[in-house]
């Protein structure tokens, strides 16, 4: 357990150790495997995190962690439809569970697989209707694919569950913006950015709005401060 929250952390390099103690008091144990693969893929060694992967799974084959973990480590060397094998099986093994979904998802997009990305969201609100976050990437996926209306709906329903959605008003805002609504992209981007937002496009599209309004001063400012952000 220790091991696995050092990874979700941001301390993969932390965790290896921890996690190899772990083994050296029970080798067959699979979520320390399933750890060590995650861990391993974070820090770049990519081969290690396959084989600690792919040891998870055999050593117990209904855990759904390992198949996740297994998934983490193929994507990262390009072996996609592997990864989405194991995150199919994972959604098997446990229907009820939602980051498989996410992240089942999410490989679908980056093969574009749209409709299959959708559907597996839409699943995500069948178990849990007010999934925001489910919402959210509902709104980005209509919103790549150029449905625009869709995409602005399920951002404004996601708003609607939590007005302080700060992801939300950027997916909104650039949905605006593509529509050439640039008055209500800079007013959700403000939103973006007043709730503490990191995210440069509630920046540097902000900008890019004020001066298609004419508003070159404000463009001028905000422009320069998304510069900045990236430089930093």
């Amino acid at each position: 357990m220790k091991a696995k929250a050092l990874v979700w952390q941001g301390e993969a390099a932390a965790a290896v150790p921890v996690a190899l103690t772990g083994l050296e008091l029970n080798p067959n144990y699979a979520p320390l495997h399933a750890v060590l693969a995650r861990a391993y893929t974070t820090i770049g060694r990519y081969q290690q995190g396959i084989s600690f992967g792919e040891s998870a799974v055999e050593l117990d084959p209904m855990d759904v962690d390992a198949r996740r973990a297994y998934a983490y480590s193929l994507i990262w060397v390009g072996r996609r439809e592997e990864a989405i094998n194991e995150l199919e099986d994972a959604i098997v093994i446990n229907p009820n569970l939602t980051a498989p979904y996410f992240e089942l998802a999410a490989q679908y997009i980056a093969q574009d697989e749209y409709e299959r990305a959708v559907a597996t969201y839409e699943r995500v609100l069948s178990l849990e209707p007010f999934n925001t976050r489910a919402l959210l990437r509902l709104c980005e996926t209509f919103s790549r694919v150029g449905q625009d209306g869709q995409a602005q709906g399920y951002c404004e329903d996601a708003l609607n569950l939590d007005p302080n959605y700060a992801e939300a008003y950027r997916q909104l805002g650039m949905v605006q913006y593509r529509r050439r609504n640039y008055e209500g992209a800079i007013e959700n981007f403000n939103r973006c950015v007043n709730l503490g937002s990191s995210e440069i496009q509630c920046y540097y599209l902000r900008g890019l709005a004020h001066y298609y309004l004419g508003q070159c001063d404000d463009a001028w400012t905000t422009l320069q401060e998304a510069l900045a952000r990236i430089q930093e």
